[in-house]
Protein backbone atom coordinates (compact mmCIF):
# COMPACT_ATOMS: atom_id res chain seq x y z
CA UNK A 1 0.00 0.00 0.00
CA UNK A 2 1.08 3.58 -0.56
CA UNK A 3 2.83 5.62 2.11
CA UNK A 4 4.44 8.99 2.67
CA UNK A 5 8.19 9.58 2.60
CA UNK A 6 9.28 9.05 6.23
CA UNK A 7 11.90 11.48 7.56
CA UNK A 8 13.54 10.71 10.91
CA UNK A 9 14.42 13.96 12.69
CA UNK A 10 17.50 13.65 14.91
CA UNK A 11 18.68 16.44 17.22
CA UNK A 12 19.04 17.40 20.85
CA UNK A 13 15.64 18.17 22.33
CA UNK A 14 15.56 21.08 24.75
CA UNK A 15 17.74 23.58 22.89
CA UNK A 16 16.28 22.83 19.45
CA UNK A 17 12.57 22.48 20.28
CA UNK A 18 11.52 25.41 18.07
CA UNK A 19 13.68 24.19 15.21
CA UNK A 20 12.19 20.71 15.38
CA UNK A 21 8.66 22.08 15.48
CA UNK A 22 9.11 24.30 12.42
CA UNK A 23 10.84 21.55 10.46
CA UNK A 24 7.97 19.14 11.23
CA UNK A 25 5.46 21.72 10.07
CA UNK A 26 7.38 22.23 6.85
CA UNK A 27 7.57 18.50 6.19
CA UNK A 28 3.84 18.05 6.70
CA UNK A 29 3.18 20.95 4.33
CA UNK A 30 4.96 18.94 1.62
CA UNK A 31 3.17 15.70 2.66
CA UNK A 32 6.26 14.07 4.15
CA UNK A 33 5.93 12.15 7.42
CA UNK A 34 8.16 13.41 10.28
CA UNK A 35 9.39 10.62 12.56
CA UNK A 36 10.45 11.64 16.07
CA UNK A 37 12.02 9.80 18.98
CA UNK A 38 10.76 11.92 21.85
CA UNK A 39 10.31 9.08 24.32
CA UNK A 40 13.85 8.19 25.45
CA UNK A 41 13.66 7.29 29.15
CA UNK A 42 16.38 8.40 31.62
CA UNK A 43 17.20 4.75 32.36
CA UNK A 44 17.86 4.10 28.67
CA UNK A 45 16.33 0.65 29.06
CA UNK A 46 14.04 -0.80 26.43
CA UNK A 47 14.02 2.40 24.41
CA UNK A 48 16.99 2.13 22.07
CA UNK A 49 15.41 -0.83 20.29
CA UNK A 50 12.33 1.30 19.64
CA UNK A 51 14.38 4.21 18.31
CA UNK A 52 16.49 1.91 16.14
CA UNK A 53 13.28 0.43 14.74
CA UNK A 54 11.98 3.91 13.92
CA UNK A 55 15.22 4.72 12.10
CA UNK A 56 15.14 1.42 10.20
CA UNK A 57 11.56 2.15 9.11
CA UNK A 58 12.43 5.64 7.83
CA UNK A 59 13.64 6.70 4.39
CA UNK A 60 15.81 9.71 5.27
CA UNK A 61 17.62 11.06 8.34
CA UNK A 62 17.39 14.81 8.85
CA UNK A 63 20.14 15.71 11.34
CA UNK A 64 20.08 19.03 13.23
CA UNK A 65 23.13 19.93 15.32
CA UNK A 66 23.01 22.91 17.67
CA UNK A 67 25.04 24.21 20.61
CA UNK A 68 24.82 21.08 22.78
CA UNK A 69 26.29 17.64 22.25
CA UNK A 70 23.33 16.08 24.01
CA UNK A 71 22.41 13.60 26.68
CA UNK A 72 24.60 10.49 27.02
CA UNK A 73 22.67 7.47 28.37
CA UNK A 74 24.42 5.93 31.36
CA UNK A 75 22.37 2.72 31.50
CA UNK A 76 20.80 0.30 29.08
CA UNK A 77 21.66 -0.56 25.46
CA UNK A 78 24.43 1.53 23.80
CA UNK A 79 25.38 3.17 27.14
CA UNK A 80 28.90 1.76 27.02
CA UNK A 81 29.78 3.76 23.89
CA UNK A 82 29.75 7.13 25.67
CA UNK A 83 27.86 8.74 22.78
CA UNK A 84 24.88 11.09 22.91
CA UNK A 85 21.48 9.92 21.70
CA UNK A 86 21.76 12.13 18.61
CA UNK A 87 25.20 10.70 17.83
CA UNK A 88 23.84 7.16 18.22
CA UNK A 89 20.92 7.92 15.92
CA UNK A 90 23.26 9.35 13.29
CA UNK A 91 25.52 6.28 13.31
CA UNK A 92 22.54 3.91 13.25
CA UNK A 93 21.15 5.67 10.17
CA UNK A 94 24.53 5.49 8.41
CA UNK A 95 24.87 1.82 9.24
CA UNK A 96 21.43 1.13 7.77
CA UNK A 97 22.13 3.09 4.59
CA UNK A 98 19.71 5.99 5.05
CA UNK A 99 20.56 9.16 3.13
CA UNK A 100 21.42 11.88 5.66
CA UNK A 101 20.66 15.58 5.32
CA UNK A 102 22.79 17.40 7.96
CA UNK A 103 22.04 20.95 9.17
CA UNK A 104 24.52 22.63 11.52
CA UNK A 105 23.63 25.71 13.53
CA UNK A 106 26.21 28.47 13.20
CA UNK A 107 28.02 28.76 16.53
CA UNK A 108 29.50 31.80 18.20
CA UNK A 109 32.54 30.48 20.00
CA UNK A 110 33.44 32.08 23.32
CA UNK A 111 37.06 32.71 24.31
CA UNK A 112 38.53 30.41 26.94
CA UNK A 113 38.64 26.70 27.53
CA UNK A 114 35.93 24.54 26.05
CA UNK A 115 33.80 22.34 28.26
CA UNK A 116 33.69 18.56 27.85
CA UNK A 117 30.28 18.87 26.17
CA UNK A 118 31.62 21.46 23.71
CA UNK A 119 34.59 19.26 22.80
CA UNK A 120 32.34 16.27 22.12
CA UNK A 121 29.97 18.50 20.15
CA UNK A 122 32.76 19.81 17.91
CA UNK A 123 34.18 16.32 17.30
CA UNK A 124 30.70 15.13 16.33
CA UNK A 125 30.37 18.03 13.90
CA UNK A 126 33.69 17.14 12.30
CA UNK A 127 32.60 13.53 11.97
CA UNK A 128 29.45 14.63 10.15
CA UNK A 129 31.40 16.94 7.84
CA UNK A 130 33.92 14.25 6.87
CA UNK A 131 31.83 11.07 6.88
CA UNK A 132 31.14 11.31 3.16
CA UNK A 133 32.96 13.86 1.04
CA UNK A 134 30.05 13.97 -1.37
CA UNK A 135 27.58 14.98 1.35
CA UNK A 136 26.49 18.60 1.46
CA UNK A 137 26.32 20.09 4.96
CA UNK A 138 24.07 23.12 5.33
CA UNK A 139 24.30 25.77 8.05
CA UNK A 140 21.57 27.90 9.60
CA UNK A 141 21.07 30.74 12.07
CA UNK A 142 17.36 30.86 12.89
CA UNK A 143 14.68 28.18 13.17
CA UNK A 144 12.74 29.65 10.25
CA UNK A 145 15.93 29.60 8.18
CA UNK A 146 16.40 25.92 9.00
CA UNK A 147 12.81 25.01 8.10
CA UNK A 148 13.18 26.71 4.72
CA UNK A 149 16.46 24.96 3.96
CA UNK A 150 15.20 21.57 5.17
CA UNK A 151 12.14 21.79 2.94
CA UNK A 152 14.29 22.89 0.02
CA UNK A 153 16.68 19.95 0.52
CA UNK A 154 13.95 17.34 0.86
CA UNK A 155 12.16 18.47 -2.29
CA UNK A 156 15.53 18.46 -4.04
CA UNK A 157 16.09 14.91 -2.83
CA UNK A 158 12.99 13.79 -4.77
CA UNK A 159 14.75 14.57 -8.04
CA UNK A 160 18.33 13.67 -7.09
CA UNK A 161 19.07 10.43 -8.98
CA UNK A 162 21.71 9.16 -6.52
CA UNK A 163 19.62 9.75 -3.39
CA UNK A 164 16.46 8.45 -5.08
CA UNK A 165 18.25 5.19 -5.86
CA UNK A 166 19.39 4.87 -2.23
CA UNK A 167 15.85 5.38 -0.94
CA UNK A 168 14.24 3.11 -3.52
CA UNK A 169 16.86 0.43 -2.96
CA UNK A 170 15.83 0.01 0.68
CA UNK A 171 12.14 1.06 0.40
CA UNK A 172 10.79 -2.48 0.86
CA UNK A 173 13.09 -3.07 3.83
CA UNK A 174 12.04 0.25 5.39
CA UNK A 175 8.38 -0.67 5.03
CA UNK A 176 8.96 -4.10 6.60
CA UNK A 177 10.85 -2.52 9.51
CA UNK A 178 8.09 0.04 9.98
CA UNK A 179 5.42 -2.68 10.11
CA UNK A 180 7.55 -4.60 12.60
CA UNK A 181 7.90 -1.48 14.75
CA UNK A 182 4.14 -0.92 14.71
CA UNK A 183 3.44 -4.52 15.72
CA UNK A 184 5.83 -4.25 18.70
CA UNK A 185 5.32 -0.71 19.97
CA UNK A 186 1.97 0.58 18.74
CA UNK A 187 -1.22 -0.44 20.55
CA UNK A 188 -3.78 -2.23 18.40
CA UNK A 189 -6.63 0.14 17.64
CA UNK A 190 -9.96 -1.28 16.58
CA UNK A 191 -11.12 -0.11 13.17
CA UNK A 192 -13.84 2.49 13.46
CA UNK A 193 -17.10 1.70 11.71
CA UNK A 194 -18.47 4.66 9.78
CA UNK A 195 -22.22 5.17 9.74
CA UNK A 196 -23.08 5.42 6.05
CA UNK A 197 -26.46 7.02 5.23
CA UNK A 198 -29.02 4.53 3.92
CA UNK A 199 -29.79 6.70 0.88
CA UNK A 200 -26.15 6.62 -0.15
CA UNK A 201 -25.92 2.85 0.33
CA UNK A 202 -28.99 2.39 -1.89
CA UNK A 203 -27.63 4.69 -4.62
CA UNK A 204 -24.27 2.90 -4.66
CA UNK A 205 -25.97 -0.51 -4.72
CA UNK A 206 -27.98 0.60 -7.77
CA UNK A 207 -24.71 1.83 -9.40
CA UNK A 208 -26.20 5.34 -9.53
CA UNK A 209 -23.50 7.18 -7.56
CA UNK A 210 -20.48 9.04 -8.91
CA UNK A 211 -17.23 9.66 -7.01
CA UNK A 212 -15.42 13.00 -7.17
CA UNK A 213 -11.86 12.52 -5.87
CA UNK A 214 -9.44 15.33 -5.05
CA UNK A 215 -5.73 15.50 -4.29
CA UNK A 216 -6.10 14.24 -0.71
CA UNK A 217 -6.71 10.67 -1.80
CA UNK A 218 -3.40 10.70 -3.71
CA UNK A 219 -1.54 12.37 -0.84
CA UNK A 220 -2.59 9.55 1.48
CA UNK A 221 -0.70 7.22 -0.89
CA UNK A 222 2.46 9.32 -0.50
CA UNK A 223 2.31 11.71 -3.43
CA UNK A 224 3.97 15.04 -2.53
CA UNK A 225 1.59 17.95 -2.01
CA UNK A 226 0.95 20.79 -4.43
CA UNK A 227 3.25 22.89 -2.22
CA UNK A 228 6.10 20.44 -2.91
CA UNK A 229 5.44 20.58 -6.66
CA UNK A 230 5.45 24.39 -6.47
CA UNK A 231 8.67 24.38 -4.42
CA UNK A 232 10.40 22.15 -7.00
CA UNK A 233 9.41 24.39 -9.91
CA UNK A 234 10.44 27.48 -7.95
CA UNK A 235 13.87 25.90 -7.38
CA UNK A 236 14.15 25.35 -11.13
CA UNK A 237 13.42 29.02 -11.73
CA UNK A 238 15.85 30.16 -9.01
CA UNK A 239 18.65 28.28 -10.75
CA UNK A 240 18.00 30.13 -13.99
CA UNK A 241 17.02 33.45 -12.42
CA UNK A 242 18.28 34.10 -8.84
CA UNK A 243 16.05 37.18 -8.68
CA UNK A 244 12.88 35.15 -9.16
CA UNK A 245 10.52 35.51 -6.23
CA UNK A 246 7.21 33.89 -5.40
CA UNK A 247 4.73 36.33 -3.89
CA UNK A 248 2.10 35.02 -1.44
CA UNK A 249 -0.61 35.88 -3.97
CA UNK A 250 1.13 33.97 -6.72
CA UNK A 251 2.36 30.94 -4.81
CA UNK A 252 -0.16 28.51 -6.31
CA UNK A 253 1.32 25.72 -8.41
CA UNK A 254 -0.41 26.82 -11.63
CA UNK A 255 1.08 30.32 -11.35
CA UNK A 256 4.63 29.02 -10.94
CA UNK A 257 4.06 26.46 -13.72
CA UNK A 258 3.03 29.32 -15.99
CA UNK A 259 6.31 31.09 -15.22
CA UNK A 260 8.33 27.94 -15.93
CA UNK A 261 6.62 27.42 -19.28
CA UNK A 262 7.09 31.08 -20.22
CA UNK A 263 10.81 31.06 -19.38
CA UNK A 264 11.62 27.60 -20.79
CA UNK A 265 9.22 25.41 -22.77
CA UNK A 266 6.15 23.23 -22.39
CA UNK A 267 8.28 20.10 -22.76
CA UNK A 268 10.58 21.24 -19.95
CA UNK A 269 7.62 21.96 -17.66
CA UNK A 270 6.17 18.50 -18.31
CA UNK A 271 9.51 16.83 -17.60
CA UNK A 272 10.05 18.67 -14.29
CA UNK A 273 6.49 18.08 -13.10
CA UNK A 274 6.64 14.38 -13.93
CA UNK A 275 9.69 13.91 -11.70
CA UNK A 276 7.64 14.36 -8.53
CA UNK A 277 4.89 12.00 -9.69
CA UNK A 278 7.24 9.08 -9.06
CA UNK A 279 8.38 9.50 -5.41
CA UNK A 280 11.43 7.44 -4.41
CA UNK A 281 9.66 5.38 -1.74
CA UNK A 282 7.22 4.17 -4.42
CA UNK A 283 3.61 5.04 -5.14
CA UNK A 284 0.97 2.36 -4.70
CA UNK A 285 -2.82 2.63 -4.39
CA UNK A 286 -4.34 2.73 -0.93
CA UNK A 287 -7.23 0.62 0.32
CA UNK A 288 -9.46 3.60 -0.54
CA UNK A 289 -8.39 3.50 -4.21
CA UNK A 290 -9.01 -0.24 -4.46
CA UNK A 291 -12.43 -0.12 -2.80
CA UNK A 292 -13.41 2.93 -4.87
CA UNK A 293 -12.88 1.22 -8.23
CA UNK A 294 -14.84 -1.80 -6.98
CA UNK A 295 -17.80 0.22 -5.72
CA UNK A 296 -18.08 3.07 -8.23
CA UNK A 297 -18.50 2.71 -11.99
CA UNK A 298 -17.85 6.41 -12.57
CA UNK A 299 -14.99 8.30 -10.92
CA UNK A 300 -14.13 11.93 -11.63
CA UNK A 301 -10.75 13.23 -10.45
CA UNK A 302 -8.43 16.20 -10.87
CA UNK A 303 -5.39 14.04 -10.04
CA UNK A 304 -2.66 13.35 -12.61
CA UNK A 305 -1.26 10.16 -11.08
CA UNK A 306 -2.10 6.57 -12.06
CA UNK A 307 -3.27 5.30 -8.66
CA UNK A 308 -6.86 4.61 -9.70
CA UNK A 309 -5.62 2.85 -12.85
CA UNK A 310 -3.31 0.64 -10.75
CA UNK A 311 -6.16 -0.06 -8.33
CA UNK A 312 -8.39 -1.14 -11.23
CA UNK A 313 -5.75 -3.64 -12.35
CA UNK A 314 -5.20 -4.98 -8.82
CA UNK A 315 -8.93 -5.41 -8.20
CA UNK A 316 -9.68 -6.84 -11.64
CA UNK A 317 -12.17 -4.03 -12.33
CA UNK A 318 -11.01 -2.29 -15.53
CA UNK A 319 -11.99 1.31 -16.19
CA UNK A 320 -11.93 3.31 -19.41
CA UNK A 321 -9.56 6.23 -18.76
CA UNK A 322 -10.76 9.55 -20.19
CA UNK A 323 -8.08 12.27 -20.08
CA UNK A 324 -8.77 14.19 -23.31
CA UNK A 325 -11.75 15.48 -25.25
CA UNK A 326 -14.41 12.88 -26.09
CA UNK A 327 -16.25 12.32 -29.37
CA UNK A 328 -19.12 10.18 -28.11
CA UNK A 329 -20.96 9.55 -24.87
CA UNK A 330 -19.04 8.49 -21.79
CA UNK A 331 -18.64 4.73 -21.24
CA UNK A 332 -20.75 3.12 -18.52
CA UNK A 333 -17.60 2.50 -16.50
CA UNK A 334 -14.99 5.24 -16.66
CA UNK A 335 -12.28 7.19 -14.85
CA UNK A 336 -12.60 10.82 -15.92
CA UNK A 337 -9.33 12.72 -15.37
CA UNK A 338 -10.31 16.36 -15.75
CA UNK A 339 -6.74 17.67 -15.41
CA UNK A 340 -5.22 14.98 -17.61
CA UNK A 341 -3.07 11.94 -16.95
CA UNK A 342 0.63 11.28 -16.53
CA UNK A 343 0.22 8.45 -19.04
CA UNK A 344 -0.75 11.06 -21.67
CA UNK A 345 1.56 14.02 -20.94
CA UNK A 346 -0.07 16.18 -23.61
CA UNK A 347 -3.34 15.98 -21.66
CA UNK A 348 -1.97 17.50 -18.43
CA UNK A 349 -3.43 20.81 -17.32
CA UNK A 350 -0.61 22.59 -15.48
CA UNK A 351 -0.66 26.33 -16.08
CA UNK A 352 -3.24 28.97 -15.20
CA UNK A 353 -4.32 29.16 -18.84
CA UNK A 354 -4.68 25.37 -19.07
CA UNK A 355 -7.04 25.24 -16.10
CA UNK A 356 -9.04 28.34 -17.04
CA UNK A 357 -9.66 27.09 -20.59
CA UNK A 358 -10.50 23.51 -19.60
CA UNK A 359 -14.20 23.82 -20.45
CA UNK A 360 -13.44 25.45 -23.82
CA UNK A 361 -10.73 23.00 -24.91
CA UNK A 362 -12.64 19.92 -23.71
CA UNK A 363 -16.20 21.15 -24.03
CA UNK A 364 -17.89 17.78 -24.61
CA UNK A 365 -16.04 16.16 -21.71
CA UNK A 366 -16.83 19.08 -19.40
CA UNK A 367 -20.53 19.05 -20.32
CA UNK A 368 -20.79 15.27 -19.94
CA UNK A 369 -19.16 15.48 -16.52
CA UNK A 370 -21.54 18.22 -15.43
CA UNK A 371 -24.51 16.07 -16.42
CA UNK A 372 -23.15 13.17 -14.40
CA UNK A 373 -22.80 15.26 -11.27
CA UNK A 374 -26.15 16.96 -11.74
CA UNK A 375 -28.24 13.80 -12.02
CA UNK A 376 -26.43 11.21 -9.91
CA UNK A 377 -25.75 10.90 -6.19
CA UNK A 378 -22.40 12.59 -5.66
CA UNK A 379 -19.71 11.48 -3.20
CA UNK A 380 -16.81 13.91 -2.70
CA UNK A 381 -13.57 12.58 -1.16
CA UNK A 382 -10.03 13.91 -0.74
CA UNK A 383 -10.61 17.63 -1.17
CA UNK A 384 -11.01 20.70 1.02
CA UNK A 385 -13.58 22.04 -1.49
CA UNK A 386 -11.21 24.89 -2.32
CA UNK A 387 -9.73 23.65 -5.60
CA UNK A 388 -10.93 26.10 -8.31
CA UNK A 389 -11.83 23.30 -10.75
CA UNK A 390 -13.89 21.42 -8.15
CA UNK A 391 -15.61 24.62 -7.02
CA UNK A 392 -16.47 25.45 -10.61
CA UNK A 393 -17.84 21.97 -11.23
CA UNK A 394 -20.02 22.08 -8.11
CA UNK A 395 -21.26 25.57 -8.95
CA UNK A 396 -22.22 24.60 -12.49
CA UNK A 397 -24.14 21.51 -11.32
CA UNK A 398 -26.45 23.31 -8.91
CA UNK A 399 -29.14 22.51 -7.92
CA UNK A 400 -28.41 18.89 -7.06
CA UNK A 401 -30.75 16.41 -5.40
CA UNK A 402 -28.24 14.95 -2.94
CA UNK A 403 -24.56 14.49 -2.28
CA UNK A 404 -22.04 13.61 0.43
CA UNK A 405 -18.73 15.10 1.52
CA UNK A 406 -16.30 12.74 3.28
CA UNK A 407 -13.75 14.45 5.53
CA UNK A 408 -11.89 13.34 8.70
CA UNK A 409 -12.30 16.67 10.48
CA UNK A 410 -15.15 19.04 9.73
CA UNK A 411 -14.35 22.76 9.77
CA UNK A 412 -17.06 25.25 10.69
CA UNK A 413 -16.06 27.42 7.72
CA UNK A 414 -17.00 24.56 5.37
CA UNK A 415 -20.64 24.44 6.51
CA UNK A 416 -21.85 27.20 4.18
CA UNK A 417 -20.16 25.51 1.22
CA UNK A 418 -21.94 22.25 1.97
CA UNK A 419 -25.32 23.96 2.22
CA UNK A 420 -24.76 25.78 -1.07
CA UNK A 421 -23.91 22.55 -2.89
CA UNK A 422 -26.42 20.36 -1.00
CA UNK A 423 -23.74 18.09 0.43
CA UNK A 424 -24.07 16.19 3.71
CA UNK A 425 -20.92 15.66 5.77
CA UNK A 426 -19.67 12.17 6.65
CA UNK A 427 -16.91 12.38 9.27
CA UNK A 428 -14.36 9.74 8.26
CA UNK A 429 -11.03 9.21 6.56
CA UNK A 430 -11.16 7.76 3.05
CA UNK A 431 -10.02 4.23 3.95
CA UNK A 432 -12.56 3.86 6.77
CA UNK A 433 -15.38 5.31 4.67
CA UNK A 434 -14.86 3.03 1.68
CA UNK A 435 -14.45 -0.06 3.87
CA UNK A 436 -17.64 0.70 5.79
CA UNK A 437 -19.51 1.41 2.56
CA UNK A 438 -18.29 -1.86 1.02
CA UNK A 439 -19.21 -3.83 4.16
CA UNK A 440 -22.67 -2.26 4.26
CA UNK A 441 -23.39 -3.01 0.62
Amino acid sequence: MGRRLRVFISSTMMDLANERDLVCRRLREFNFEPVNAEGWLPSGTGTWDEIASKIAGSDVLLLILGERYGWIPMNGPQSGLGLSVTHLEYREANQRGLPTLPFLKKLRYKPGRRTSDEKKRDLFREEVRHWDKGRLVAEFDLAVDLAEKAGHSLVGLLTNDFLRRKIRGRASLAESEFRLYESHYRPIVAESQVEVPAQLVAAVARREAVLLAGAGISMSAGLPSAAAFAEHLAQVLYRNDPEYGVSPAGAAFAAIASDVEASTSRAFLLKETSKLLDPPQGLEPTAAHIEAVRIFDLIVTTNWDSLFEKAAIVSGKPLAVIANEIKDALPCRALIKLHGSLESPESLLLTESDVLRMDANRARLWNATRELLRHRTLVVVGTSLRDPSIIRLLEETRPRSSGYFVVPRFLAATASRLRRWNLQCIAADADSFFKSLADTI
